[in-house]
């Protein structure tokens, strides 16, 4: 049986790209556990919470 040659390099993008593959399907799974669509919906109901509460910031001023 061979032997191959892998350079840090292509070691390290072949890391990266496993990361962040484990990385969006975390995101996928969280989503669907607490009953979004998907990562999207979740992304959209953050950034919702998030102008409501500097929206409510802004009033107290």
């Amino acid at each position: 049986m061979g032997s191959a040659l892998i350079t840090q390099d292509i070691l390290s993008r072949l890391l990266a790209r496993e990361k962040s593959q484990g990385d969006r399907a975390a995101v996928r799974q969280r989503a669907s556990e607490s009953g979004f669509a998907d990562a999207t919906a979740l992304k959209a109901w953050v950034e919702a919470q998030r102008a409501a509460e500097q929206a409510a910031l802004s009033r107290r001023r």
